[in-house]
């Protein structure tokens, strides 16, 4: 029988991780066509102030680094979105003009456009 540190180890041999560039169109097609989920249930919900989407999409237009989104893979090759719920509801926000995820929390008087 294998130790608990045996199997972690086993385990994290298996783990494969890819580093690859989206762009922000490819993001709105993921997003439209379903293929990525960007507010599985263990993700908190959106707050973002509509000053900190401007912000955002500013150092977008400025081509000022932004930092990377994390997703995991499930087998049924749906990827969810694990790290960067911010930005990338801001983005979508932004280039369709609407509100992606259910759970968003906006003030009321905040309008949909930025």
């Amino acid at each position: 029988m294998q130790t608990l540190l045996e199997q972690l180890d086993e385990r994290s041999s298996q783990i494969r991780f890819d580093v690859i560039d989206f762009s922000a169109g490819e993001l709105i097609r993921l997003y439209e066509s379903e293929e990525i989920i960007i507010q599985p249930d263990f993700q908190r919900m959106f707050r973002w102030s509509q000053a900190q989407q401007s912000r955002l999409i500013e150092s977008m237009l400025l081509g000022l680094p932004v930092p990377q989104i994390v997703l995991f893979q499930r087998q049924d090759g749906i990827l969810e979105l694990i790290d960067g719920l911010q930005r990338v509801s801001s983005l979508i926000r932004f280039i369709t003009g609407t509100k992606p995820t259910p759970n968003v929390d906006i003030e009321e008087n905040d309008s949909t456009s930025l």
